[in-house]
């Protein structure tokens, strides 16, 4: 090897040499770092098992900024949660307290970071943010507002022999979505307005116990007691004749109904209240994850009952129809004639004026998209239930004649 060549191999070493100890010292010394705080963390990280660690510290966090309702703000890991009927898990979502600016609130639905002060929250949720400043990351894609909807609800000559029951839980004040009340509410109007229900005989078992707006009245908060207390009290008044529909919203669990703070109704709670009706004849339309659970338990004479899924998928909000969830919106579109934006909806299909459970469950079914949910119905007392299209497996024979 040539003088020429070692001199280069060795000014190429001393050059590389000085690179490394100059990229050394900018890395440990010289380079402006990044302060922790402004970091951003996923909200698996702040409330997972250092969580106390934060409390008190300033931290960014990562994530998608839902405004549910006035004054309920969250970050969540993904906003297809607030699509599902079920629970969202203590790991993907994030409350947020203190003053947020319009320009934030107007952007519900972008994923964002989102700087603040962590604080303690329940046993449950672990901790919260109280915002100090926020970063865009995403626009929204979907603005997220569930506003409640209006309706004109003309009580006019009413039948006094049939009655209507009303649920919806929430699980949590964060977890009971204004969709359940618009629910609750399109169907209120509808048994009001077309099919002539007295709106002393709808009973309405909600939340927390207090009405979003003053177009339904509310009986009771969504508790164990008061839902026995309803059934109790039913039984005393309602004679063989009468009907009783029933139409349950909002959150399920694989054990049963969710209740407002506190344990859920289960299938064979719910049988033994149904039960003490006796032979009454009954509409059961159910919205909530896991609703299929509950036909096994529930079926019977004289009994009519569908249910968004089967007994272990969870149901969905409207994908685009509005702030309702998606099998309990057809059915009341079935049973109303039209959409709430009046729409005409023809799902009369032996032509007769009415609109029959089995009619309605099938055009329900059949404009549900989600196909991560499959409707199930029951209607002869045996206990199994069969997706549409209905006559199925024996169903369909009394709901055939079986109107609301």
């Amino acid at each position: 090897m040539g003088k020429k060549t070692t001199g280069f191999l060795a000014i190429l070493v001393i050059i590389l040499l000085v690179l490394n100890i100059f990229q050394f010292l900018y890395f440990t010394y010289l380079r402006p770092s990044v302060p922790a705080e402004d970091v951003p963390l996923q909200i698996s990280e702040l409330k997972g098992s250092g969580w106390q660690g934060y409390i008190g510290k300033t931290a960014t966090a990562e994530g998608f900024f839902v405004e549910l309702r006035p004054n309920v703000c969250l970050l969540l890991s993904s906003l297809d949660y607030l699509l599902l009927n079920s629970e969202i898990p203590n790991d993907k979502f994030l409350r947020i307290s203190g003053t947020l600016p319009e320009e934030l609130l107007a952007n519900s639905g972008a994923r964002i970071y989102m700087k603040g002060t962590i604080q303690s929250a329940d046993a449950d949720e672990r901790v919260l943010l109280q915002y100090n400043s926020y970063k865009i990351v995403q626009a929204a894609f979907r603005r997220w507002r569930e506003a409640i909807m209006q309706f004109e609800i003309t009580p006019g000559l009413k039948f006094l022999r049939k009655y209507a029951l009303l649920i919806s839980g929430g699980i949590n004040s964060i977890m009971a979505y204004p969709r359940y009340w618009n629910d609750l509410k399109y169907m209120y109007s509808i048994l009001i307005n077309h099919y002539s229900y007295n709106p002393k005989n709808i009973y309405v078992i909600y939340k927390d116990g207090v009405a979003e707006d003053s177009q339904m009245p509310v009986n009771c908060s969504a508790s164990f007691s008061n839902l026995q207390t309803f059934f109790s009290s039913l039984a005393l008044r309602i004679f063989a004749e009468d009907t009783l529909f029933i139409f349950t919203t909002n959150h399920g669990s694989p054990t049963g109904l969710c209740m407002y703070n506190s344990a859920d109704v289960t299938p064979s709670q719910f049988a033994t209240m149904l039960n003490g009706l006796g032979p009454n004849k009954m509409t059961i339309v159910m919205e909530q994850c896991y609703s299929g659970n509950f036909i096994s338990q529930i079926s019977g004479t004289n009994r009519v009952i569908m249910t968004a899924c089967s007994a272990s998928e969870v149901s969905f909000g409207c994908d685009t129809e509005g702030a309702y969830d998606e099998f309990v919106y057809h059915f009341m579109n079935a049973v109303h004639f039209q959409t709430p934006a009046g729409t005409a909806v023809d799902a009369d299909t032996d032509d007769n004026g009415s609109v029959s459970m089995v009619e309605a469950f099938n055009y329900a079914s059949n404009h549900d998209s989600w196909t991560a949910e499959h409707p199930h119905y029951d209607d002869n007392g045996d206990g199994t239930g069969h997706m549409a299209t209905i006559p199925n497996g024996g169903d369909g024979t009394p709901g055939s004649t079986t109107y609301i």
